[in-house]
């Protein structure tokens, strides 16, 4: 599979030059939005560390109880080709299986920068009611930025 972030004009007549000379048939795909940003990408892996720590999980735990608890009802909203690949093997199986299963489950790296924004905000939610604060990203950043 190809994927490209198309940002401005040049590389959308990339793209469509790239499309055009492939053979036919093909299935193309189209997803409003980048894919999720390297800083949403480094919060999500400190705070699924933040959240094995205070839960006794690993962190290949924590993350898959995100994956499903957190992404999958945003994936199944917004990507259909998503599900109708992964659904028929985690849909028959029961929750603890499922969670094994979305430990080698790609879905945050197919999130957009949107979608992980969405749910980064419910997992923030979520285990501050359960008494665990996760590290705020806009903290973090400013603190990034400033350390220099």
């Amino acid at each position: 599979m190809v994927a490209r972030i198309l940002h401005d004009e040049r590389d959308r007549k990339a793209w469509l030059a790239f499309v055009s000379a492939q053979p036919l048939p093909a299935t193309v795909s189209l997803i409003k939005g980048a894919r999720r940003s390297l800083p949403q990408n480094s919060t999500i892996h400190l705070w699924t560390g933040q959240i094995a720590a205070e839960t006794g999980q690993t962190q290949a735990e924590a993350k898959a109880e995100i994956k499903l608890r957190f992404g999958l009802p945003i994936m199944e909203r917004d990507n259909p080709e998503w599900v109708a690949k992964w659904e028929p093997l985690y849909g028959v199986l029961p929750y603890a299986m499922r969670l094994r299963l979305f430990e080698a489950i790609p879905l945050t790296s197919l999130l957009t920068t949107r979608q992980a924004a969405e749910m980064m905000d419910a997992i923030q939610k979520e285990y501050l009611a359960q008494g665990i604060p996760l590290v705020d990203p806009e903290a973090r950043r400013l603190e990034q930025m400033y350390a220099r």
